[in-house]
This record gives structure tokens, sequence and C-alpha cells, in this order.
């Protein structure tokens, strides 16, 4: 079983503590945060994912990337390459919003 440790900074004094788990083709991630304990979506959780260690506490960022590694091939790979795929349709679909906006403020001034 391959596992990491990570300290993040959050809300409280204390930082959180994020553990990573592989173990054959199970990749389980867990987060001392209020949503983390809950099983919600955890900020902290998915930053590490992505690669973002700007709240990165502990002095170990090189391990972001044998996290990066671990992920590969699991369910976890698949669900966050969906929720990056959804992001970017949330963001294309504010961008025509905006645009409708102001194509109908253009309208009723005419």
């Amino acid at each position: 079983m391959k596992s990491l440790k990570f300290l993040v900074s959050g809300r409280e004094a204390v930082p959180y503590e994020v553990i990573a788990k592989r173990s054959g083709n199970n990749f389980k991630m867990t987060c001392t945060c209020m949503a983390g304990a809950k099983g919600t979506h955890c900020k902290h959780r998915i930053n590490l994912l992505l690669g973002d260690v700007t709240s990165l506490w502990s002095e170990n960022a090189k391990d972001v990337e044998k996290l990066a590694e671990m992920v590969e091939g699991t369910d976890v790979q698949a669900a966050l390459a969906d929720m990056m795929a959804a992001e970017r349709a949330v963001e294309s679909a504010k961008k025509h919003l905006d645009g409708t906006k102001k194509a109908l403020a253009r309208k009723l001034l005419d």
C-alpha cells in the first residue's frame, strides 16, 4: 500500500491533515477539515489532486507529483477529469451568458 501525508492550511490555526492511500486500483484520500470529515467536497483534497500547493503547510511539495501518479488508472482519475470538464463547461456558459446580457442591454437602448 502506498501512502502520502500532507498538511494544508485552512480556516483553523492548526493545519488540516490530508492522507492519500492506494492499494491495488483502490485510491482513497481523507482530510481532517469539516467537509472532508463529512465526506463531502473538500477543496484541500481537490487542490492537491490538481497539483495546487499554495495551501501546503508541510514541506513535501514534490510528493504532489507522486500523488498524481497514485491516482493514475483509478476511478478517481476519471471523476477528476469529469469535474474539470464540468468546470470548463460552466466557465464557457458564464462567458456566453455575459455576452447575451450585453447584447440584450444594447438592444434595450436601440
